[in-house]
């Protein structure tokens, strides 16, 4: 939980014809990660994580690596990240366990947002639609997670 001068934290009021958009792409994440300090794991976060599994632990495992590699495309990464090797993965799961619940954490917190953001607008007469996205990136936990996909 934050206070919302946690949240207003480095935040200078927002101009209409000029936003900042890399100050607060880095602020956002020292505000998650202070939220994340202070969360605690209760029961709909772990009912999250395991309906999410399928999908959760390989993005988390990505964000976590890519961050801790710079940022840098995973094809980039080590053969043995790369590929995928059982070893890496388990030495990466180990050595990031923190940054891949940090990443859980995010996706649990955006799923609660989303939820409550879309009963109001349904509340309210507003039905909010998406669309599939006709390709994947190629650097993302998707295609690192299922290469065989990927024509490369």
């Amino acid at each position: 939980m934050l206070t919302a001068q946690e949240c207003e934290y480095g935040c200078e009021r927002i101009r209409e014809d000029k936003i900042d958009y890399e100050k607060i792409y880095k602020i956002r994440f020292q505000i998650l990660e202070k939220a994340f300090s202070r969360f605690g794991e209760n029961d709909e976060y772990r009912a999250f994580v395991s309906e999410n599994q399928f999908w959760l632990e390989d993005y988390s495992l990505y964000m976590a690596i890519k961050d801790s590699l710079g940022g840098i495309s995973w094809i980039e990464w080590s053969k043995e990240l790369r590929d995928r090797e059982e070893q890496a993965l388990k030495c990466a799961r180990l050595e990031l366990a923190e940054e891949i619940r940090f990443y859980r954490f995010q996706q649990y917190e955006f799923d609660k947002q989303w939820k409550k953001l879309h009963r109001y607008a349904n509340e309210h007469g507003i039905r909010i639609i998406g669309d599939i996205p006709i390709y994947v990136a190629f650097d993302s936990a998707d295609t690192w997670s299922a290469p065989e996909y990927v024509p490369f």
